[in-house]
């Protein structure tokens, strides 16, 4: 697979809202033609406690006998109370590779500083897929789970994580 990324960020510290634009272009071996994706957005501090990430964008093909397009979003914020633990609400929808699914997801973490090493995460999240290449993948899951991760050092991670998945397979999105 093969890509080709392009991207411009507002890093002043004067502007609290940076803005940013992202272009991405990729094939691969197994399908013809060109993925596109073009975005635009904002991230900054809502609050002291609050950070907000908002982009919205465009997908399109190139190059292929049947292509697609679609818009693109995600709306994102995290929230951190304080030093040891935080939580994210994410909402957006994006296209999935290698599978090109357009996928309407939204998310919810929270996570906590256990110890001096470990720490902890819950999270959930619903996602609904559409089959963009016509081979029945179109499917609506939710999953649910918890992590714990040990840091080893410098170099790895110890991780653990139990979770809950429910695939619901949707003739309509095919």
């Amino acid at each position: 697979r093969d890509t080709f990324t392009a991207s411009l960020i507002n890093e002043k510290k004067d502007v609290r809202f940076k803005p940013f634009v992202h272009y991405e272009a990729s094939n691969d071996d197994v399908h013809p033609g060109l993925d596109h994706q073009a975005r635009a957005g904002l991230r900054g501090p809502v609050t002291e406690n609050l950070d907000f990430l908002g982009d919205a964008g465009y997908y399109w093909q190139t190059g292929r006998v049947s292509s697609h397009t679609s818009f693109l979003w995600r709306i994102r914020f995290d929230h951190t109370p304080g030093p040891l633990s935080g939580q994210s609400l994410e909402y957006g929808q994006t296209v999935t590779r290698p599978e090109r699914d357009l996928n309407e997801y939204i998310a919810y973490r929270y996570y906590h500083l256990l110890g001096p090493h470990l720490s902890g995460e819950l999270f959930g999240e619903r996602q609904r897929f559409e089959d963009l290449d016509n081979n029945n993948s179109g499917s609506t899951e939710y999953r649910a789970g918890v992590r714990l991760t040990y840091d080893l050092g410098k170099v790895a991670d110890l991780r653990g994580t139990a979770y809950y998945t429910q695939v619901d397979n949707d003739a309509a999105l095919r």
